[in-house]
């Protein structure tokens, strides 16, 4: 890792809190999976599909996106009234031109992390602000979309170049 100087003359080993750099997704996703399940309840599931094998790495704040992670998975718990699944998916994404003018991102590779859940995922406008604050940030993209079998907020985030 690289040796940063501050303003102040010491030196330390990784970026200041709140600094993009290049981080695998899926570590960060499951590290925040493990923060959140200790405040869900025992009654809700949590399953993932794609973390185990996803490689995406994008230029991002870990913390930021950590906290991200742990505010939807508790607010999708929330929604589930007690008891219920939830799903978190990620997966890399090619958005072409016409996806990118729907989405208010750049074409190119992407990765789409997905939260939904089989209750009606309610996002507060504060946290909804926040979380759209973060993903703009990263220069991704935050949709919510409800389906029959509940609701989906759909993350993406860049894919860092190799």
């Amino acid at each position: 890792m690289t040796i940063h100087p501050d303003p102040a003359g010491v030196r330390r080993s990784r970026p200041p809190v709140g600094a993009p750099r290049s981080a695998a997704l899926a570590e960060g996703a499951r590290a925040a999976l493990a923060a959140a399940a200790a405040q869900l309840p025992s009654t809700v599931i949590v399953t993932t599909r794609g973390l185990e094998a996803a490689t995406a790495t994008a230029a991002i704040d870990p913390a930021a996106l950590g906290r991200l992670i742990v505010v939807l998975l508790t607010r999708a718990a929330d929604a589930l009234d007690g008891a219920g699944t939830i799903l978190v998916t990620l997966e890399e994404a090619l958005v072409d031109d016409g996806a990118s003018l729907n989405l208010g991102i750049v074409p190119g590779p992407y990765a789409r992390l997905c939260i939904g859940d089989t209750g009606t995922l309610r996002l507060p406008d504060l946290a909804l602000r926040e979380a759209t604050a973060i993903v703009a940030r990263h220069r991704g993209s935050l949709t919510l979309q409800s389906r029959p079998d509940g609701r989906h907020l759909a993350i993406y985030l860049p894919i860092a170049a190799h």
